[in-house]
């Protein structure tokens, strides 16, 4: 038998679907990731009054990074953007330095 959990995993879908890499204060590497997922991850139904951010293909795309100074650690969900273009442009925005994306 399938429980709620797995029931509401099964339904949610995520996936990278860009990488990079750039360099803090020009020699620590760190990571880049752009999330696309198929729900609005700061959308809490029952408690929000207004619809989830998601394009018209029902999807939603997020910046996760590395933070600066902190090993191991990553910088969560970014805002919700509704195009792959607009999470780089987020991306390049966001992040001291120039990053080599990997694809």
């Amino acid at each position: 038998m399938i429980n709620k959990w797995d029931e509401v995993s099964m339904k949610h879908r995520q996936k990278v679907v860009k990488s990079g890499r750039w360099l803090y204060d020009g020699q620590v590497e760190k990571f880049v990731l752009i999330i696309k997922q198929n729900w609005d991850y700061y959308y809490d139904e029952g408690y929000d009054t207004d619809l989830p951010e998601l394009n018209e293909a029902g999807d939603a795309y997020y910046l996760v990074y590395d933070e600066p100074n902190k090993q191991g650690r990553y910088h969560p969900q970014s805002r919700t953007c509704l195009s792959l273009q607009e999470a780089i442009t987020l991306a390049e925005e966001t992040i001291v330095g120039d990053i080599c994306w990997l694809n």
